[in-house]
């Protein structure tokens, strides 16, 4: 990344130098390292305090200035989704707000038929969740109609697939949030 920065600093002259700093900057607190690069952030240290920080940058709005995910399919999913709260962000939301309702349903269903790292999935769905939380407290859904609730999930074809039928205590199990159901972990 220096090196980049240096040969971006060379070739643009003093075009860029206003927003490219000379030296990155490096945050570090016992067991976490963090290097704030013109293009990028690096954290490096105990993978649970990078976890967790990664966790916590996910309730920030830096998903609307920075990818939080790698996958390109998934980046053009959280770009959706930063456009949905930025839409609800304004004054005429009530007035957009159904549009907001569907278009977030088809993120959701584009996220869950996208293969892309599992780290970047968990991003992806907390960041739909959390507009769906802001839709529910403006009022625009009731909780009874919350978007991602009604888009299904593929949880009965592969357990289909991979066991059978499902037993019958299964089928009344209580589902969880997008209708995933809580109990996953059935072994063969």
């Amino acid at each position: 990344m220096v090196l980049a920065t240096t040969v971006m600093r060379t070739l643009a002259r003093g075009a860029v130098t206003p927003f490219v700093t000379e030296k990155l900057k490096r945050v570090a607190s016992d067991g976490l390292e963090m290097y704030l690069y013109p293009a990028d952030l690096l954290l490096r240290g105990d993978k649970k305090k990078v976890a967790h920080v990664r966790t916590m940058l996910t309730r920030t709005r830096l998903d609307h200035h920075a990818y939080l995910v790698g996958d390109p399919d998934g980046q053009k999913i959280q770009a959706e989704l930063s456009r949905l709260t930025e839409m609800l962000d304004r004054e005429d939301a009530p007035a957009s707000g159904s549009m907001i309702v569907t278009r977030l349903r088809q993120a959701y269903t584009q996220l869950m038929s996208t293969d892309m790292p599992f780290g970047d999935w968990v991003i992806l769905d907390a960041m739909a969740r959390k507009l769906e939380r802001r839709l529910l407290a403006a009022h625009l859904v009731q909780r009874d109609d919350l978007p991602i609730d009604k888009v299904g999930d593929h949880l009965h074809e592969v357990e289909d697939e991979l066991h059978g039928p499902a037993p019958a205590w299964m089928a009344h199990r209580e589902r969880g949030a997008g209708g995933v159901a809580r109990h996953v972990n059935r072994r063969a």
